[in-house]
């Protein structure tokens, strides 16, 4: 009796290849001149995470108002203003929402032949985020100029997105790809531990968060909400990386 065995290739070298670029981009980015990469990528981060407020004031029946994804220099990296739509429900979509647009990316990225499209439509996504958000906001006598400069910045980020989908081919799209998952999915991680060290004392940075605007919603103090936050986040990354890259079991057959 002869036997086959088939099997499907395993997943496991996109996800080195996923950890690798990552690893790679983070040493390149410390040098002084290169580490100006990491400030659009950062902004694109901050946009998805007001953009995630922005999303829940609308499905909850507020309307934005203004939206910033650049400090303010009074403590804020970004800011979204808005009117009505449920409280608790817009603090929680931030970095919530940051997590889950890094877990999308992962997702999306374990297959080279989705980096384009997936490239081509996130862009044309965060361009139109950035004119229906930010534009209400530009002649905000109070931050305006962020406003201003969030758009330019923004609409630069979604304009490098789209070209990269049709320009670069199926390979360097997928190494961007691979980026933006691994740099938004850390994001969601490293901000929201931060926001858990500031909301529980270990650091005095920052009077004002999303979750203390959760604490005056709710009544629940900041620092539980920040830990929530965390371990729904770093669950929601796991699992992703878990249901996208674990490798298919082998599948065997026979003959006689």
């Amino acid at each position: 009796m002869n036997r086959m065995i088939l099997t499907v290739p395993s997943k496991r070298a996109s996800l080195w290849l996923m950890l690798g670029l990552n690893v790679l981009f983070f040493f390149i980015t410390q040098f002084q001149y290169v580490s100006l990469v990491v400030y659009p990528l950062r902004t694109f981060t901050t946009g998805l995470h007001e953009f995630g407020h922005a999303a829940m004031t609308y499905a909850t029946g507020g309307i934005v108002t203004g939206l910033t994804m650049v400090p303010d220099g009074e403590g804020a990296g970004g800011l979204t203003f808005h009117r009505g739509g449920i409280g608790w429900l817009v603090s929680s979509a931030g970095y919530l929402g940051t997590a889950l647009f890094g877990s999308l990316l992962i997702w999306f990225g374990r297959k080279e032949e989705n980096a384009s499209p997936v490239l081509k439509v996130l862009g044309v996504v965060f361009a139109l985020g950035c004119l229906i958000c930010i534009t209400p906001g530009l002649l905000d006598a109070r931050h305006g100029s962020e406003a201003i400069l969030s758009l330019l910045i923004g609409l630069a980020i979604a304009g490098t997105l789209v070209f990269s989908a049709q320009k670069f081919s199926p390979l360097v799209a997928h190494f961007m790809l691979l980026i933006l998952a691994g740099q938004t999915a850390l994001s969601s991680l490293t901000d929201v531990w931060y926001l858990i060290q500031i909301s529980v004392g270990f650091s005095s940075n920052g009077s004002f968060s999303d979750a203390t605007n959760m604490a005056q919603h709710t009544g629940i103090p900041a620092a539980v909400w920040s830990i929530v936050w965390g371990a729904i986040s770093l669950l929601m990354v796991v699992f992703t990386l878990k249901v996208s890259y674990q490798s298919a079991p082998a599948v065997s057959g026979g003959n006689s």
